[in-house]
């Protein structure tokens, strides 16, 4: 998936091969990109490129100087 985040805040400014977020065995995963210049954070704490992080719902999550709030629906 390829997000473009400038609409959200077009004073900061993230790559856009930051990091990758994926599904993993019916959970959401995210990883940071090997060539990133900034890292990618969940809670504040760095993510890094290996197997991934597991994304719950309402965890803070960082690319660069762009925050956001993850939020997942519970299935119907």
């Amino acid at each position: 998936v390829d997000i473009d985040l400038t609409p959200w805040d077009r004073s900061h400014f993230v790559s856009r091969k930051h990091a990758v977020i994926f599904c993993d065995d019916g959970k959401w995963m995210i990883k940071g990109e090997e060539k990133a210049r900034n890292p990618t954070k969940v809670d504040s704490v760095r993510v890094g490129c290996g197997t991934g992080k597991p994304l719950t719902s309402g965890v803070k999550v960082e690319f660069a100087d762009i925050h956001f709030h993850y939020h997942q629906k519970e299935p119907p």
